[in-house]
């Protein structure tokens, strides 16, 4: 009997399908040696960064426990690079900014007092200070009238009057509204004056503009203004001080930041001391 239409359309049917399954398994089969390969390259390249990653973690570990170290050391040295430096010198400290984030490996103020200073006053400029006088809505300050309108420049350079002449007093309006806040016993005039800044990046614009109206209120009854920030202030501000003239330190939270501050307010050095780019020098020569 021989083989009938549907048997042959049947039996060609299933050589097509037969044809079809081997190539899918053929594609399959070619597919899988890459597959298997960028897998192997994947997992290696991970093994590879979690080896990086303990490195850094390492390489941290011992950064840390450097810098430890060279605090434990330098620390008993301060005292004996300082003794006696600015004996019975008045100072004051403005301080502008924010320093929550800020790592002192020795508080500023007690380094004047291993020097011998004596710190008439240490004034901050709150950031509503900041904001009040960037919007041009600060009170300002004069000896006739501490709370009257002013322009941005002119209060704050005001504000630099006053302490340069220890006019502390005079502040005290500012104070009440929370613009300014002082720590200790203020009073008295000072001879030196030292700045310190630490600003954000997003607080940098309006208020740097500002800081030569500082300093310039200041000179008029200072003797001698240095300005200075932490080596790790997210915005410097060196550079807008250096062009009004002014003496710089831009590691003052570091131990070698405070020799070079006392060195330079004993000496009245001029330049710029410090570690990052637009340092002249470590510390003033003596």
């Amino acid at each position: 009997m021989g083989i009938g239409f549907r048997e042959h359309v049947a039996s060609l049917l299933a050589v097509f399908i037969a044809l079809a399954v081997g190539i899918l398994i053929g594609v399959s089969l070619s597919r899988q040696e890459p597959l298997e390969r960028r897998m192997a390259a994947l997992t290696q390249q991970f093994q590879g960064l979690r080896q990086e990653n303990r490195q850094l973690r390492d390489s941290v570990s011992m950064l840390e426990r450097g810098l430890r170290a060279r605090g434990e050391f330098e620390a008993p040295l301060l005292s004996s690079l300082v003794a006696g430096r600015l004996p019975g010198v008045p100072v004051a400290l403005v301080w502008v900014g924010n320093f929550d984030e800020v790592r002192f490996e020795h508080d500023i103020g007690q380094t004047l007092a291993l020097a011998g200073a004596n710190v008439v006053g240490s004034v901050s400029l709150s950031p509503r200070f900041a904001v009040s006088v960037t919007g041009d809505k600060a009170a300002g300050a004069s000896d006739e009238s501490p709370s009257g309108p002013d322009s941005p420049g002119e209060t704050i350079s005001r504000v630099g009057r006053m302490v340069g002449a220890g006019l502390w007093e005079q502040l005290r309006p500012m104070a009440q509204m929370g613009l300014v806040t002082w720590s200790g016993e203020a009073r008295g005039t000072p001879r030196v004056v030292v700045v310190v800044t630490c600003l954000q990046d997003d607080t940098a614009a309006p208020l740097e503009p500002l800081l030569p109206h500082l300093v310039e209120g200041l000179r008029e009854n200072a003797g001698y203004v240095l300005a200075a920030e932490p080596a790790s202030a997210p915005h410097s501000s060196i550079g807008v001080y250096r062009r009004s003239g002014v003496t710089t330190v831009d590691n003052v939270d570091t131990v070698p930041g405070q020799v070079a501050m006392v060195w330079a307010l004993a000496s009245r050095a001029e330049g710029a001391f410090g570690i990052k780019d637009t340092a002249q020098a470590l510390v003033p020569k003596q």
